[in-house]
């Protein structure tokens, strides 16, 4: 399947008002699962000062 470049923009603005309104309803977030965190590989680790990050996440 292709992307519709002609109308990624409002698809983006969409796909950010749906995330909005989750986070101002409470709901849960998604989160990756334990493979996909590979914490046996890789210690969570937070920082002290967050960082702009940009992440697509399913």
């Amino acid at each position: 399947m292709g992307t519709n470049k002609r109308y990624a923009q409002h698809y983006d603005g969409l796909m950010d008002a749906r995330i909005s309104d989750g986070v101002m309803r409470g709901d849960e977030h998604d989160t990756l699962d334990p493979k996909q965190l590979a914490l046996n590989h890789e210690p969570m680790t937070r920082t002290p000062k967050p960082q702009p990050a940009r992440a697509w996440v399913r």
